[in-house]
């Protein structure tokens, strides 16, 4: 038993700690330290050492929080709204928060939604695979283009009279 957390506790504590490692890690962001006092705690934690666990778990936690870079607020023409940021502070948000990628994502619900009503969208779908490719390699700009794109020929495609196959 440790003076503050019992061992569930720790557990949870544990948990938490090698998830926003994990993260920092993914995104390339190591750092020997925090590599060492998770290293430690993991084998406080096997070896029911509770408090010596608790304290390299902290340890690890003040260091992942002290290495971590300011997230910069993006400012929109109304300004920065109602920010909450969530994850790691230092960790790229996930796709489905970031604009761009939040962008490809809703188009390709759409495609999927005027598919299931018989909409034809075989011809769409590839160029959204495009919109990822272009993503994917930080060109943002042409990745939202090609969504657009494909958004704006779907659209069509419910307007009376429209040309079901017509190339975005």
């Amino acid at each position: 038993m440790t003076g503050r957390r019992r061992p569930s506790e720790l557990e949870g504590f544990l948990v938490g700690v090698e998830h926003r490692w994990a993260e920092r890690l993914r995104v390339g962001r190591g750092d020997p330290r925090i590599a060492r006092a998770v290293a430690d705690a993991r084998a406080a934690w096997a070896g029911a050492r509770w408090a010596e666990a608790e304290a390299r778990l902290t340890e690890a936690d003040r260091l992942l929080d002290e290495t971590a870079p300011e997230m910069a607020l993006q400012p929109t023409r109304a300004g920065p709204v109602a920010h909450v940021p969530i994850g790691d502070p230092g960790v790229p948000p996930p796709e489905e928060e970031e604009p761009t990628a939040n962008r490809i994502l809703l188009v390709q619900r759409l495609l999927a939604v005027a598919s299931a009503q018989g909409v034809r969208v075989d011809d769409l779908v590839p160029r959204m695979g495009d919109a990822w490719t272009a993503y994917r390699a930080n060109d943002r700009t042409t990745a939202r283009r090609i969504a657009d794109a494909v958004h704006a020929a779907l659209d069509d495609r419910y307007r009376p009279g429209a040309a079901p196959g017509a190339e975005p």
